[in-house]
């Protein structure tokens, strides 16, 4: 097939993981009592450790004394990590991509040690030709300064690129800037194998001849 797009990017959290924060409250994973303790994951201290503009531990130690008695910050951590599970068929999707010689793209506003810890467990780094990790620029989506630095990265013209995320607020600051973006809503994989296959990229699509 031939196809304009150079670079397929793909997030982490709600595309090839569960969004982990979002599952966690009903994940079983936290005693009900424990689980106003989220709140800290999606507070302005947590996109700052997104963004690598405070490390892990400084995170931690403020967290700390703001969890609910009886949870420590290691049960939440683990708690919350462990809430990543993966998407099979994006696995799938990846594998294909990867195994017919298609460029693919790590674009995550994510944690360092979160992302070793989900390797370790569901090993997906070698995948990918390019990782572009929020903690290591200093910036995290939905910034648009990311999607620059994506480009730069990549060194391509923005359409040349297809982006995968599962949410409309990553998703606008880079097709403001020409990439291609597509939604991705966990289970609905054939509409996203569809919209690869119209760009000309070499996926199978439900209603192929087996």
């Amino acid at each position: 097939m031939n196809s304009t797009i150079r670079f397929c990017a793909f997030d982490l959290g709600g595309v090839l993981f569960a969004d982990g924060t979002r599952a966690l409250p009903d994940s079983g994973r936290l005693a009900p009592e424990h689980r106003a303790a989220i709140a800290l994951l999606r507070a302005p201290e947590a996109k700052a450790l997104r963004a690598g503009t405070m490390d892990e531990d400084a995170f931690w130690r403020w967290a700390a004394p703001r969890l609910p008695a009886g949870l420590t910050c290691d049960a939440l951590r683990d708690a919350w990590y462990a809430s990543y599970a993966p998407d099979p068929e994006i696995f799938s999707l990846l594998r294909e991509l990867h195994d017919a010689e298609v460029p693919l793209v790590a674009f995550s506003g994510n944690i360092r040690s979160r992302v070793e810890h989900l390797d370790a467990r569901h090993p997906f780094r070698h995948l990918f030709r390019h990782e572009v990790w929020s903690y290591e620029h200093g910036v995290t989506k939905p910034d648009p300064r990311f999607v620059e630095i994506l480009l730069e990265v990549l060194g391509c013209p923005p359409p040349a690129i297809a982006y995968v995320d599962d949410k409309d607020s990553a998703l606008a600051p880079a097709r403001a800037r020409g990439v291609v973006g597509i939604r991705y809503d966990r289970g609905a994989i054939g509409p996203l194998r569809r919209a690869l296959r119209s760009l000309g990229l070499p996926v199978t699509a439900p209603g192929d001849a087996d």
